[in-house]
């Protein structure tokens, strides 16, 4: 079973941005924007799902990627500071993956063209059309850095059936636009990748973090993590993000000498831990923020945990910084 797809935060947060402008108020924006670790990829495609039902926009990932800039992205200042089209595609194909774990770029020369293929794993399910829309933007904004802002590619070759905007989205080609496709994929003649690109300048955005290299069992306790702080965890939700059933994760886990439910109490201890060592923050607002509706449930969790309260621990480590440190 492959690790599951995570996504640095950065890459969501100008999509966000972009949903509240038009009026959306997309689910757990706030916990998101707070949130510095990576995220579960098919997290941040139920964003997208859900921010282009709030705003009533079928291509929503469309018309963010037709106002957004790659300098914005992760790896925005990596890729711009090439020197040639050409260039600035390796160089995205060659650390994308650092960013967004599982997608795969891939450039072909195929005679006299040259094929640009780009697909997310098989986890990101839900808003991937978006997904995928937004992807194919950023793409041809680089290209246009080259060639010019109204350079379209000769052909698009694209995956799944065609949605209700697929003339939105064959008007970003100057020829045919196929769907049903492998991957998202756009053609144009080689000699486009000798175009030169102009010295980068205005790129403000620091990059992103890379993404940590795991393995399945690493990527499932971050994204333990990290939906436990977005408030999503649940069985169901993680095994969503890893691309399998629940039962198939418990079944994997299980084979690791690993239970979920030890796990999810190993990541609400050690976020315990953290927000209990700020004194403005209230014992209520730390069990709210941990999934418990009740703080007595939260009081009895923590000391199975720690073998003391929150305020015992909260006292102790006032004294001791160390105390429940790892």
């Amino acid at each position: 079973m492959d690790p599951v797809a995570l996504i640095v935060p950065q890459a969501v947060r100008g999509l966000l941005a972009f949903g509240e402008r038009l009026g959306a108020r997309a689910c757990h924006a706030r916990r998101l924007r707070r949130n510095g670790a990576p995220i579960p990829l098919a997290y941040a495609g139920q964003l997208l799902e859900e921010l282009a039902d709030e705003t009533s926009m079928e291509g929503f990932g469309l018309a963010a990627g037709a106002v957004s800039r790659y300098e914005d992205a992760p790896l925005g200042g990596d890729v711009l500071g090439s020197p040639t089209v050409g260039a600035a595609l390796a160089r995205a194909s060659a650390v994308s993956s650092r960013y967004c774990g599982g997608q795969r770029l891939r450039i072909i020369a195929h005679g006299a063209n040259v094929l640009v293929q780009r697909r997310f794993p098989d986890s990101l399910r839900r808003g991937r059309r978006q997904a995928n829309d937004f992807a194919l933007q950023m793409l041809i904004d680089v290209v246009r850095r080259g060639v010019g802002p109204c350079w379209r590619p000769a052909e698009l070759r694209l995956e799944g059936p065609a949605p209700g905007h697929a003339e939105e989205i064959a008007a970003l080609s100057a020829g045919s636009t196929y769907f049903g496709a492998p991957a998202d994929c756009l053609v144009f003649p080689r000699s486009v990748l000798a175009r030169r690109l102009p010295t980068a300048s205005g790129v403000t955005a620091r990059a992103s973090a890379p993404l940590p290299d795991l393995d399945f069992v690493a990527s499932v306790r971050e994204a333990i993590r990290s939906l436990l702080d977005l408030g999503q965890l649940s069985v169901p939700k993680v095994a969503e993000a890893a691309g399998t059933s629940a039962r198939s994760l418990q079944r994997r886990l299980a084979a690791e000498g690993l239970r979920f439910t030890r796990m999810v109490d190993e990541a609400r201890f050690e976020a315990a831990s953290r927000l209990l060592r700020d004194p403005a923050t209230r014992i209520t607002d730390v069990s709210f923020e941990l999934g418990y509706t009740d703080a007595s449930n939260f009081t009895r969790a923590f000391h199975r945990w720690s073998g003391s309260s929150p305020q015992e621990f909260r006292r102790a480590a006032r004294i001791d910084p160390a105390v429940g440190a790892e």
